[in-house]
């Protein structure tokens, strides 16, 4: 049996008094702090407002953009690179004004302050009956996402093993996660999903051969196993072993994977305009649900503005991968450029952020 702590033997009980008491306090410092700034202070899309989508011309910063829409009293706005420094996303808070009204005032602050042509992508209100009905959407996004996790662990493989896997894993604690995914593929050896899962940590650790022999367990015990292909791919573009790369990628069943996966290995090949055209396929018909996968490509094509962009909007988008992100391979160009450690932190995922989560787990011999 899988043990997570030994030596458990802790009078949690005795001391409840005491967390109770500290508990209460803090919830009621927090309370305090919360109604001395003058109740919580909710964005665009809880508390209602207009949202504006432009796309320029040429590149802008968001400081030029900022001093326009202060010459018509915007200055306010929530400005955000969208993709790229051609397309923003501009909030502007509710009270400014009607749809039409704020319209107006924004297309006149930009023109006045002479930046370069634009063309309106979206204009939407958001009510704030609307935001109240985000709020309780995003509560019950968040309870029942985490109680799926579980449910889901917990029937398809040991419970504590498999939150043990995907934790150490997530927090890069890769000999940890070789050794439990070892021990619960020798478990369920007939199980995809272990594979899988173990096949990724050594990925993660560059044991490349073993990872892909992984892949192939999982491909001959389910052959339409989504991502299997893809992996192999992106291993083998790792090994500079483009044209058998470019096999995998070609053979991968789900699409958004496929697409991404030949914008990567045509790119490798020399082959750019059908790198180009993949990867703008991609765009065009996932970019909600597969922004990481595309800042993936991007980053291995050399992108790197582009890459940061579409991190962006993953995070946007809650993206699923983002969790893999400190551990991706293909990542290795943008970890010397300054805006990697802050992203990495945005998401939770900064080597100090994991270093500080204790985390230990004792594997069965």
């Amino acid at each position: 049996m899988l043990q997570i702590l030994v030596n458990t033997h802790f009078d949690f009980v005795r001391w409840r008094r005491w967390a109770y008491l500290i508990s209460g306090v803090a919830i009621a410092l927090s309370l305090a702090h919360i109604a001395y700034q003058g109740g919580l202070r909710y964005g665009i899309d809880f508390a209602g407002g207009t949202l504006m989508q432009i796309r320029f011309e040429q590149p802008i910063t968001v400081d030029a953009l900022r001093q326009a829409l202060g010459r018509v009293q915007a200055g306010e706005s929530v400005i955000q690179e969208f993709g790229d420094a051609q397309e923003y996303l501009i909030r502007v808070p509710v009270g400014s004004g009607s749809l039409d009204e704020v319209s107006k005032r924004v297309d006149g602050g930009l023109r006045q302050a002479g930046l370069p042509g634009f063309e309106v992508r979206r204009l939407e209100f958001v009510g704030p009956q609307v935001g109240r009905d985000l709020q309780w959407d995003a509560v019950q996004a968040v309870l029942w996402g985490m109680v799926g996790i579980l449910v889901y662990t917990a029937f398809r493989f040991d419970f504590k093993g498999g939150v043990a896997a995907i934790l150490a894993r997530r927090l890069g604690r890769l000999e940890q996660a070789i050794a439990i995914g070892e021990y619960l593929v020798a478990r369920d050896p007939a199980n995809s999903f272990l594979h899988t899962d173990l096949g990724f940590a050594y990925r993660y650790a560059g044991r490349l051969d073993a990872a892909i022999g992984e892949c192939r367990t999982v491909l001959s015990l389910s052959p339409g196993y989504m991502w299997s292909h893809r992996t192999i791919g992106d291993i083998l573009l790792q090994q500079g072993d483009t044209k058998a790369a470019l096999a995998e990628m070609q053979q991968e069943p789900d699409e958004q994977a496929r697409l991404t996966g030949l914008s990567m290995a045509y790119h490798a090949l020399g082959r750019e305009n059908e790198s180009d055209a993949s990867l703008a396929h991609a765009i065009e018909k996932y970019e909600k649900t597969s922004a990481h996968p595309i800042a993936v490509a991007l980053a291995f094509r050399g992108e790197t503005d582009r890459a940061f962009g579409w991190l962006e909007k993953a995070v946007q988008y809650n993206d699923t991968d983002l969790g893999a992100t400190a551990l991706q391979p293909m990542f290795a160009p943008l970890h010397s450029d300054p805006r990697w450690l802050p992203l990495l932190r945005k998401i939770g995922m900064a080597p100090e952020q994991l270093a500080a989560i204790k985390f230990d787990v004792t594997v069965p011999r």
